[in-house]
Parts: structure tokens; sequence; C-alpha cells
């Protein structure tokens, strides 16, 4: 398992690695509202308000993140769609290595055929495909989860299909 990432100041004005102007704004909206009570001092505190215009300015901001949220698609719908493929990858190449016509005679039982043995009967290129849609994949949840994939659990199952 891979140690998480010390946080950074960074990280409060980005979302998933980039930049995020919603977040750099709610900072910023933060530490004015903050520097505000700072300067009115604990005893202007019950009559401290936020003027108007501000707070007009802020819901229509807020407007426009959720409609923004809501048109893009997200990190995990992203990922979804990728191990949809890579189930699909999975079941072709398993499809090869059991319907190939092999001149080492009728395929194996899945529990006794060995990685090796299924490339052979496939081909390379089928598990090259495989391989590419799976490390891609890895990839992907890596940056979604923050933990990495080992390389042997990349490998197809050639368990039933």
């Amino acid at each position: 398992m891979r140690a998480a990432a010390q946080p950074t100041f960074y990280d409060l004005i980005s979302s998933d690695g980039n930049f995020d102007v919603y977040r750099f704004q709610s900072l910023l909206f933060t530490a004015a509202v903050g520097g505000a009570l700072f300067v009115g001092g604990i005893s202007q505190l019950s009559s401290f308000t936020v003027p108007q215009n501000i707070l007009g300015i802020l819901g229509l901001s807020q407007v426009v993140y959720i409609a923004g949220k809501l048109v893009s698609p997200s990190s995990a719908s992203q990922l979804n769609a990728v191990l949809t493929d890579l189930r699909t990858a999975e079941a072709e190449f398993r499809e090869a290595v059991f319907n190939a016509s092999s001149t080492s005679g009728p395929p194996a039982s899945p529990a006794a055929m060995t990685l090796q043995a299924a490339i052979d009967r496939a081909g390379a290129a089928a598990y090259a495909k495989y391989l590419e849609k799976a490390k891609g994949a890895a990839k992907l949840f890596t940056d979604f989860a923050g933990r990495a994939v080992d390389r042997p659990k990349l490998e197809p199952s050639l368990g039933s299909t």
C-alpha cells in the first residue's frame, strides 16, 4: 500500500491535481471574511454582517459551480466506463483463449491453464490489447483512489466466463 501524500497549500485550491477556480474563490472569500472579523475585533462580532452585494456574488458563483459540476463528467463515471471497457477486453481475451484452434489440442481447464499457455493460445496481440486497457485502467484508478495497482493484479482472469 502506498503512503498517502503529505497535504500542501495547493490542495486548498486544486481538485484532482488541477487548479480549481471555485476552490480559489472560496478560499479568498473565507480569507476576506476572516480578515474583516479580525480587524473588527471580538467586540464587534455581534454586529458583523456581510454586505448584500458580496452575498449576491457568492450565491451567483455557487449556481455557476453547481451547473458546472452537473455538466462535467466525474472521475468516478470515467473510471466506471474504463473498467467496463476492460471487462469487455478481458472477456474477449478469454474467448480467444478457450475458442482458439490450437495445435496442442483442446484447451485445458481454466484452473489448470497458465498465463503463458493462454497467451500462446490466444496470441500475443490479443494479450497486448487486453494489457494496454488494464494498464490504462490501473493508472486512472491510481489517480482517482491514490492507491497503486500491483502488476500481478493486472493479469486477466482465466476463470470461467
